[in-house]
Order: structure tokens, then sequence, then C-alpha cells
């Protein structure tokens, strides 16, 4: 059966720094990228995210966010099962 993945990627930016991480574990090892994971059952895509900057980068994201407005965007991969949702997050 066909069913849709859905999974967030966070950029948490402050001026012209970002934080990203350098993934250890296939498909994307070696690669640098936002922080980011599959939504559980029962999340919400903001709940998700702030769980896994917790887990992958150790701090609660919550303490940091800026007056800026996070600016969110979402794409469907190929195949049509994963769909990603991209949160530019400014803190300070």
């Amino acid at each position: 059966s066909r069913y849709l993945i859905q999974h967030t990627n966070a950029f948490c930016f402050c001026g012209d720094q970002v934080l990203l991480l350098r993934r250890s574990n296939p498909p994307n090892q070696h690669l640098w990228n936002g922080i980011g994971g599959k939504i559980e059952a029962g999340e919400t895509p903001a709940q998700a995210v702030r769980r896994e900057i917790m887990e992958e980068a150790g701090f609660d994201v919550h303490q940091y966010l800026s007056s800026q407005t996070p600016h969110t965007f979402s794409f469907q991969t190929e195949s049509k099962r994963e769909l990603e949702i991209s949160v530019l997050l400014p803190i300070s």
C-alpha cells in the first residue's frame, strides 16, 4: 500500500551563521544537513522539530527563538511517498 512518510528538516540560523549537522548514518552519511527526522504519531511538525533539535543537537530551541517569524515550506519526493516539511528557524 502507498502511504506518506512525513519528516522535518530544520535550519537554525543567527545572522549569517547556520547550524548544520554532519550525518553519520546512511542514506546521507557524511553529508551536511539541517536537523530533522520523521514526525512521530500524534506529533505536529513543530513538536517534531523541537524534539529532533533536542535529540540531535542537545538544546531546547524554544529558549533561543527570536522575534522573527520562522519560514516553512514543504515538498513531496518524486516517488510521492515522502513529504518533507522544512523550517528556516531564526534563533538568537
